[in-house]
């Protein structure tokens, strides 16, 4: 998984808001890994 910082940083200049960003993509993303499609994720507020 690769995260480009640029682009983040541009539009979550506040660096809390930034680092919920990252965490919420890490965790979708890991999420998908082990099976648990959009619907699942979005119920459970990571999509």
């Amino acid at each position: 998984m690769t995260i480009f910082r640029r682009p983040l940083v541009e539009e979550y200049p506040d660096p809390r808001d930034l680092e919920r960003e990252i965490r919420i993509t890490v965790l979708h993303e890991l999420a998908h890994y082990f099976g648990i499609d959009e619907s699942k994720l979005d119920e459970l507020g990571y999509a």
